[in-house]
């Protein structure tokens, strides 16, 4: 096959990049936004001042996990053997989330165990 052309494994790095990115800006969001609402919903600041933790805690996690995501979609992208087995942990973990987590995990495991690209990772980190 040639080098250029896209197959089922580029495809699933590149939903590994795109669910990177938005979890990344998702919690650069919330960070940002979380005061500024919390604002309209109660005045007096109490929401604001007890759960402040908790969003920035929140915006930590969405950040590492954002970047867990870029880097399965490297390995993947390089045909690592740690982005396949990477991919599988994450592809039966979004099936929980229904419907839309469900069709991208049924997208990953079919890429990952039944399609042609199957036999393509093969390098070690």
């Amino acid at each position: 096959m040639p080098e250029n052309k896209l197959d089922w494994g580029d495809a699933i790095a590149m939903i590994f990049y795109i669910l990177g990115i938005l979890s990344i800006v998702g919690g650069i969001a919330l960070s940002a936004i979380w005061a500024e609402l919390t604002q309209f919903i109660e005045t007096s600041g109490w929401i604001v001042n007890t759960l402040n933790f908790d969003t920035t805690a929140a915006m930590f996690f969405m950040l590492a996990i954002g970047i867990i995501y870029l880097v399965v979609g490297w390995l993947l992208q390089e045909r690592y053997k740690a982005g396949k087995v990477l991919a599988f942990v994450f592809g039966v973990l979004f099936l929980f989330a229904f419907p839309i987590g469900t069709v991208l995990g049924l997208l990953i495991l079919y890429t990952i165990l039944g399609s042609s690209v199957r036999n393509e990772y093969t390098k070690e980190i």
